[in-house]
């Protein structure tokens, strides 16, 4: 029989047969002998892995066909292309050989292939659009497919259930959710390691409203809109004790969810509401009954503090950034507004003039 080299690399782009297949072939080929010869490129096999192992091991002949193909790179292109031609392909192995052949178109036209023959001599974003014809997607699926394959590539895991057949999207929303979760473990451990020292003559809050269901609430799976911080239930954030001076301004965040749980919460805290802002976003975001475009912040009073109205309103309107980051222009007003010492609790931007409380101030 012929001498035939196995290339771990090579082997490794063939996709895995189930116990089901690999019993049926070997049956085939008990019954009827290796019909298609086995392709090899300078004596490395290149097609026939599965066939070859059965072979060995119950003694049937098999021939060898060589091709001529003028690099490594080359010979990965044709074991990809020949496995994107299998009728057992699963979605998630179809997009990675896709990908795969595109990455590799990318890196000779980044001059790392000195191989005349490639993908039909075209640039990337031509290769794009003869493998979206040839395979029938669009050209961004090809351009995803790439980011897909080198996603698997570097994480073993996805790698391993590529193999086994595992949706891989299942396992990227497992891995998603338990990064997630050790996030918000991680920050609830903080969650006391700040404290404010002294009083405040300003105070803005924006507490994590905890929605029903908890921090996993919002699940990739089901609701829009994933909170990655420890959230507290109502009773937590109304036993917050304040640093608040004797004449002291507090701003209040909320939703319209929790707007009738503030103010007994202002109440508990000494502090009487004295107007409502809006926050009027320019997007429209989630919502069950009726889509929000809106977000609140009750302005409450303790004592007498020092206020200087010019013409600020109880509209605010300012763009909309990341989850739970509130605009800049709203501390731009309080400044104007509020004379005093000032406090930015549950904070998670860095602010000049204001302390921070909370366990992810630097988070923007």
């Amino acid at each position: 029989m012929s001498e035939i080299i196995i290339d771990r690399e090579f082997s490794d782009a063939v996709e895995p047969l189930s116990e089901e297949e690999k019993a049926q072939l070997e049956q085939n080929l008990i019954e009827h002998g290796c019909r298609d010869p086995l392709v090899t490129w300078d004596g490395v096999l290149l097609d026939g892995h599965h066939r070859y192992e059965i072979c060995q091991r119950r003694n049937i002949h098999f021939d060898t066909v060589e091709i001529e193909l003028p690099d490594r790179d080359a010979a990965l292109d044709w074991i990809d292309k020949n496995q994107l031609g299998r009728r057992n392909l699963t979605p998630d192995a179809f997009r990675y050989h896709l990908g795969r052949l595109y990455q590799r178109s990318k890196k000779s036209h980044g001059g790392d292939r000195k191989s005349s023959d490639q993908i039909d001599h075209l640039n990337p974003e031509k290769t794009a659009a003869k493998l979206s014809r040839a395979h029938g997607v669009s050209e961004p699926t090809v351009r995803r497919a790439a980011k897909f394959a080198e996603e698997v590539d570097s994480d073993p895991e996805m790698k391993e259930a590529l193999k086994q057949r595992k949706p891989l999207n299942q396992i990227k929303k497992d891995k998603k959710k338990a990064e997630r979760k050790k996030r918000i473990e991680t920050l609830r451990e903080s969650i006391t390691e700040t404290s404010p020292e002294g009083e405040y003559h300003v105070i803005v809050i924006d507490p994590p409203w905890r929605y029903q269901g908890g921090e996993m609430a919002h699940d990739p799976d089901g609701f829009r809109g994933v909170v990655d911080y420890p959230t507290m239930s109502l009773d937590e954030i109304a036993s917050i004790e304040l640093p608040s001076a004797d004449d002291c301004v507090l701003w209040l965040w909320t939703t319209h969810r929790f707007m009738r749980h503030c103010f007994p919460m202002l109440d508990n805290w000494g502090f009487e509401e004295k107007a409502i802002l809006t926050w009027a976003k320019p997007k429209m975001g989630i919502g069950r009954w009726l889509r929000s475009q809106t977000e609140y912040c009750i302005m409450a009073v303790k004592g007498s503090p020092t206020i200087n109205l010019t013409n600020q309103t109880t509209i605010l309107e300012a763009p909309l950034r990341e989850h739970s980051r509130k605009p800049d222009e709203f501390y731009d007003m309080v400044d104007e507004l509020c004379i005093g010492r000032k406090l930015d609790y549950f904070s998670r931007t860095p602010r000049s003039g204001w302390d921070q409380v909370g366990n992810d101030v630097k988070k923007f």
